[in-house]
């Protein structure tokens, strides 16, 4: 019993963080601001790659610019 109350423990411990994942967004321009999507086209929209949360990219070390290098 107490090994499996440790083995929990750190499965627990060790899993990310509710409500983030990793996948593509892209960044659309509306009137209210910059929003990012799930679909879009990466030949027009910058692209990001990498963590998500709540439908946001975590990260912009990886956002690449249409037709610039990536930042």
């Amino acid at each position: 019993m107490k090994h499996l109350l440790i083995l929990l423990s750190i499965v627990l411990l060790s899993s990310p963080v509710i409500g983030e994942e990793t996948g593509v967004l892209y960044q659309y321009e509306t009137p209210s601001g910059l929003v990012w999507k799930t679909f879009g086209n990466e030949k027009l929209q910058p692209k990001y790659e990498g963590e998500i949360t709540n439908g946001n990219p975590t990260r912009l070390s990886s956002t690449h610019d249409v037709g610039k290098s990536s930042f």
